[in-house]
Parts: structure tokens; sequence; C-alpha cells
């Protein structure tokens, strides 16, 4: 379900030309070094992964080359991405990176920064600035499910995009250092510029290693969602 078609590339390199351009236009954020918008290459899925926003900086980044068919998830050199990679394959039930190269990635935020504290402006407007380019990647993509890195992308996904919790599922919490953190959230969306609900799951911010529990819990809603 999740590998590529080789001949969907032109059209999605030719969308992904314009949503840059448009963003570059509405941004001024001309310097690709700043921002990042997709994961892999964008064409119809009904997996979406979002996380808050691109980490590293201006000098010290890396591209994964999607017009050629890359994914971060496989490709990709940071621990997020790898571990993002990892979690995909166990809850598909995949055994080889080629069958997760369609699950599409992006963040809620696409201004990149080492960490959100450098980000330059606060996370909500950040979120809004992002969300009408969001918005026509996912009215693209057309997700049934979108798979949240952190409750911190999850909470500005809502206010950004006006989504109204239509189901509260179950939350598991778990340690996090001194805090307690969400290691696995389930949720259903109603998003306004998608016809049919999205169910939303999220898990513990993928930079900080994966939970078993976490990803039984997807096993079990993924064979659900994408039953063969």
């Amino acid at each position: 379900m999740f590998s590529l078609d080789r001949s969907l590339l032109p059209a999605a390199n030719q969308f992904l030309a314009d949503l840059d351009t448009r963003w570059r236009a509405a941004t001024g954020l001309n310097n690709r070094a700043d921002y990042s918008i997709n994961y892999s290459p964008i064409c119809p899925c009904p997996l979406l992964v979002l996380g808050l926003n691109p980490g590293g900086s201006a000098d010290n980044f890396q591209l994964v080359d999607v017009a050629a068919g890359g994914s971060e998830y496989i490709e990709g050199y940071g621990p997020t991405s790898q571990n993002i990679g990892r979690l995909l394959q166990r809850a598909l039930g995949v055994s080889s990176p080629e069958g997760i190269r369609t699950v599409q990635g992006s963040n809620v935020i696409w201004r990149r920064s080492p960490s959100m504290q450098s980000l330059g402006i606060r996370v909500p407007v950040a979120a809004k600035e992002t969300a009408p380019h969001l918005v026509r990647l996912i009215s693209y993509v057309g997700p049934r499910a979108i798979l949240f890195g952190g409750k911190a992308a999850y909470d500005a996904f809502l206010g950004a995009h006006k989504a109204r919790v239509v189901t509260q599922g179950e939350t598991i919490l778990g340690p996090n250092g001194s805090s307690q953190a969400v290691y696995f959230g389930h949720s259903a969306l109603s998003l306004p510029y998608l016809s049919g609900n999205v169910e939303a799951f999220i898990v513990l911010h993928p930079s900080k290693g994966l939970r078993d529990l976490a990803v039984n819990r997807l096993k079990f809603h993924f064979a659900r969602l994408f039953a063969a």
C-alpha cells in the first residue's frame, strides 16, 4: 500500500514546486535552508505523519531528495527520522523499508529551527503561517489517519486548523523525565477542508525513542484502517 509508483513522481514534483513557490511568496523565506515542506514524494496516501517543525539550523541540516523518490524515513540522517521509519515499519508490519516509502510526512510549522526557543516567532503564529499551505498538502494527500510526533504537534495543529475533536479515544501517559507525557493518544478529528473525519494518533516525540506500548496500539489501529 505504501510502496512507490514512480510514474507518480512528475505530478508529485509539479505539486511540490507550486507549493514551494507559494510558500516563498507568502513568507519571504527564499533560502531552502530555512524551511522544509515534505519528507516523501507528495502523492495521495491514507497515512500522514506530522511533527511540530523541522529541526537543525541553516548551516547544519541535510535534505533527502524526495523529487527522486527519497523518503526522510528511509534515507534520513537524524535519529528522529530513523525512529519514525522504524516505528512505521513495526506498526504497519512491513519487513522492507520500501513498504513505507510513500507514507507522507510534514510538519505543523515549516520554519526550521534547532529548538523551539530559537524559532523566532511564537508557535501559534508559526503554525497559522504554515496552515494555508499545509491545508493544500493535506487536501491533496487525503489522509484517513494522521500520526503526530508528540502532543505539542497535535495541540498546535488543532489550534491552527480549526480542528474539532469528534471523538476522544484512549490516552496513555508515561514518564518523561520528572513529568508525564503522552505515550499514545487516539482521537477522531473533523477538519473544515476534508469531507470525512480523520483519525489522529499521538506518540511520544520520536527523538526520545520508541515505546512498545505505542507500537502495539498503532499496530491494532493500522490493521483496522489499512487492511488490504
